[in-house]
């Protein structure tokens, strides 16, 4: 059974670690970065999945900052498999290390795509397996990663628990986007993907959310320019970014 209490402990100590780390908020930083350039031109309701330790606010002061578990810097509690917003009302869906802590992808996508606006937005950055990432996360990192998971099969309705929010799968991404790309936009042919990178093979070096850091952290401007060098994240890097477009 899915203990709420335990992950909303957990967002608290990410936001105490964030606050401690300052590799690993400029490595974030980047990250928003690279969502706010990837907006829609005047967007305004923009709602954030698995706000987390709430840190997207300072590059999207205006974001609805949601998470499946209650802390008082995001703004409300969201399921993204069933969603409350009206049809075509959302600009965009933005979301940092969450889309492998769904338990049902395709129900997203489904509401999502009902929700957005024409020319709206899904822009997500997740894990990503790289020959490097690979084996840095089956020896070290604590949540799973299964390339032979089916993450097109539709989910039973009879007889399931509700799921653990810390439950996770780190190859989603790069199944569903990368290797299954053809078979994602058979399935949602009004959402189209219009941009896909891999990046970061920096990110180890930061420890993540943990309390280990590997370098200095006065490296962090330096490390995070090197972190764009294309050559080096085609083996190498640890997250991808999708953007994807509803069809007008």
């Amino acid at each position: 059974m899915p203990s709420l209490q335990t992950a909303q402990e957990k967002l608290v100590s990410h936001r105490e670690i964030w606050l401690r780390k300052p590799l690993l908020r400029r490595l974030y930083q980047e990250y928003y970065r690279r969502l706010v350039d990837m907006l829609p031109q005047k967007a305004q309701r923009v709602v954030e999945l698995g706000g987390g330790s709430g840190n997207l606010k300072a590059s999207i002061p205006d974001v609805i900052s949601t998470d499946i578990v209650f802390c008082r810097w995001l703004d409300t509690i969201l399921d993204a498999q069933a969603m409350p917003f009206l049809e075509n009302r959302i600009d965009a869906f933005v979301g940092v290390d969450v889309l492998h802590h769904i338990e049902h992808p395709l129900r997203f996508f489904r509401e999502a795509e009902r929700c957005l606006c024409p020319k709206g937005r899904i822009l997500l950055i997740d894990p990503f397996v790289s020959p490097l990432s690979y084996v840095v996360f089956k020896l070290f990192h604590s949540e799973p990663l299964n390339m032979s998971q089916d993450f097109f099969g539709e989910p039973s309705t009879h007889g399931s628990l509700p799921k653990d929010p810390w439950d996770a799968n780190l190859a989603m991404a790069t199944v569903l986007f990368w290797r299954e790309r053809a078979a994602f936009q058979s399935l949602f042919p009004r959402l189209r993907i219009i941009h896909l990178e891999t990046f970061d093979w920096v990110w180890p070096l930061s420890g993540g959310f943990t309390s280990l850091t590997l370098v200095p952290d006065r490296w962090g401007d330096w490390l995070c320019r090197i972190g764009r060098w294309e050559l080096a994240n085609s083996v190498s890097a640890f997250h991808t970014l999708v953007a994807i477009e509803k069809v007008a």
